[in-house]
């Protein structure tokens, strides 16, 4: 919406909507062999942290970076 529809306010302050994609291409970027889980809540809770640890430290905004992951692990 933000892009299309209508400028929000404070987007930097959403955090990034964990589902099968993200997950997806957090497992993928990941050094190990482990895998997250995208139906366990913890997982994702884990995942969140860790990209709101990667959009704080490079100053990124959340909303902008998730439909990027989300393509790149879509397709």
């Amino acid at each position: 919406m933000h892009e299309e529809v209508h400028e929000l306010e404070q987007i930097q302050d959403m955090a990034i909507s964990v589902d099968i994609h993200i997950v997806g291409m957090t497992n993928q970027l990941r050094p190990d062999d482990g895998e997250f889980d995208p139906h366990d809540d913890e997982d994702k809770e884990t995942i969140r942290r860790y990209w709101d640890v990667i959009f704080e430290r490079n100053d990124l905004v959340p909303v902008q970076v998730d439909k990027p992951l989300w393509l790149l692990n879509k397709y």
